[in-house]
């Protein structure tokens, strides 16, 4: 469950979720738990002092005050340092997994989820109005975003010079296995032409997703 950060309105129930067994609706405002009037700021610190046992909500919908079921809260899942270790890598993988298709759809023309600056710094701003959490979550996946596109084996790409040096070092291990004399060095300036293209792509790219953000701006789930 999603709610206001100043109204305690919900935005959004998760399904499967306690809130949805209790009953609460997407538009509900809660007024009280347990018989204690509570605001956006207070929900939360409010559900997690019952240490788990049922809680009793009272909503207000469509004008009229509805209580709720009782339902016990879903203890949020914790990790030790190993386990957050390794819910760190798996969620890496998941997000670079769905960034990589996001690039693939971006390719065939459907761009819609793929943001410019522009809707970076206006996913960041509704980011921080749902709080710290939400935003540091935007800030890493435009981190680990960026990563994965520098990584791109394509001049002027920190990825195109590590793919240049990698077919470097294997045409230079391949001449020592056949006995040849060394190669030398790759030269990276016959791949200027292939960088400039690549350049100007990623330049009208820019332009076009900033217009599209400008024209349809960003905007989070809820």
């Amino acid at each position: 469950m999603t709610t206001d950060s100043v109204t305690a309105t919900v935005n959004d129930v998760l399904a499967d979720s306690p809130a949805e067994t209790a009953g609460i609706k997407a538009g509900d405002r809660i007024l009280t738990i347990d018989g204690k009037q509570v605001d956006g700021e207070s929900i939360r610190p409010t559900i997690q002092d019952s240490r788990g046992a049922p809680v009793t909500l009272t909503v207000e919908r469509n004008g009229q005050t509805v209580a709720l079921q009782p339902v016990r809260p879903e203890k949020s899942e914790e990790f030790g340092v190993i386990g957050a270790v390794a819910e760190s890598i798996r969620v890496t993988g998941d997000v670079t997994q769905e960034i990589g298709r996001s690039l693939g759809r971006l390719v065939t023309g459907d761009g819609s989820d793929v943001s410019s600056p522009v809707g970076i710094v206006q996913g960041s701003s509704e980011a921080v109005d749902q709080g710290t959490d939400t935003y540091l979550w935007v800030l890493g996946l435009i981190s680990l975003s960026l990563a994965l596109l520098n990584l791109l084996p394509l001049l002027p790409l920190d990825g195109g010079h590590i793919a240049g040096a990698l077919f470097e070092a294997l045409r230079r291990s391949w001449a020592r296995l056949r006995g040849r004399p060394d190669p030398g060095y790759v030269d990276v300036a016959r791949m200027l032409p292939v960088a400039y293209c690549v350049a100007g792509v990623l330049l009208a790219m820019g332009i076009v997703l900033i217009v599209g953000d400008l024209v349809v701006p960003v905007r989070l789930p809820a």
